[in-house]
């Protein structure tokens, strides 16, 4: 499972992601990828968030389950 938030980022950026991801919400992402493309959505959104924030949550086999990352003014 992957969530992506992201906020005041380019409308482009959004569409993009929802080749990959459903838009549950405006700028909240979720679905089921593997670790190669979360990564890679991970990169494309860092270049491209311009002023904007990004946060990423994903399952994983840690203790609370989950990982996260975040770049950007995530407000």
């Amino acid at each position: 499972m992957l969530v992506m938030v992201l906020e005041k980022v380019p409308a482009s950026l959004r569409g993009e992601l929802t080749r990959w991801l459903i838009e549950v919400k405006t700028g909240v992402f979720v679905g089921h990828v593997s670790a190669r493309v979360r990564d890679k959505l991970w990169d494309k959104c860092c270049r491209a968030r311009r002023l904007g924030g990004v946060v990423q949550i994903w399952s994983t086999n840690t203790e609370q389950r989950f990982a996260m990352r975040s770049a950007g003014d995530t407000s």
